[in-house]
């Protein structure tokens, strides 16, 4: 099988460390354990959902398209192998089309101003009464220094994004 070798000096390094969290730890859910590799307009998408959280990486570097196995995560290096066993799920539906018209409540995070009870607090109150969010997928997605638009509509998922990442996160019926 295909093994590709991603170490910390590669120009994706932090972005994928930063959607790897994305990622589901259940091995009763292996589809939902790896990355799936896509080709993109300029280069390549990466993806990674649990199923309660998504993160997705726009890079301009090129990769092999296909569903990846993550066999060995160090501090220094991913290793990943190509798995045909396995579909990744079609997320494609999740993500909102047109927010920026229909979602009711936008605000951008700024990099320099917010820690993560602040960030978390924001999020909460711009959730409508009857929902909710578990802190730990917020922090799957909150990355310090780093600007995100974020936007919640009423009901679907909490959207954020910036140059590169989009992350998703589910909210909960209270």
């Amino acid at each position: 099988m295909e093994t590709v070798t991603i170490s910390k000096m590669h120009p994706v390094w932090n972005d994928l460390h930063a959607i790897m969290q994305c990622r589901s730890k259940d091995s009763g859910r292996p589809n939902m354990q790896g990355i799936l590799v896509e080709k993109a307009e300029t280069g390549s998408r990466f993806v990674t959902t649990d199923g309660y959280t998504m993160g997705i990486l726009e890079t301009d570097q090129e990769f092999e398209p296909g569903y990846y196995d993550v066999i060995a995560e160090t501090k220094t290096n991913f290793v990943l192998q190509r798995n045909t066993e396995f579909e990744f799920p079609d997320y494609k539906p999740v993500i909102p089309k047109g927010r920026d018209e229909s979602a009711k409540k936008q605000f951008t995070c700024n990099k320099d101003n917010i820690d993560f009870s602040k960030f978390a607090a924001t999020i909460i109150r711009m959730l409508p009464d009857t929902l909710g969010v578990n802190l730990d997928f917020l922090k799957k997605v909150y990355i310090p220094r780093e600007t995100y638009k974020v936007s919640v509509d009423d009901g679907g998922p909490i959207l954020f994004e910036n140059c590169t990442k989009t992350f998703l996160v589910m909210p909960a019926r209270l």
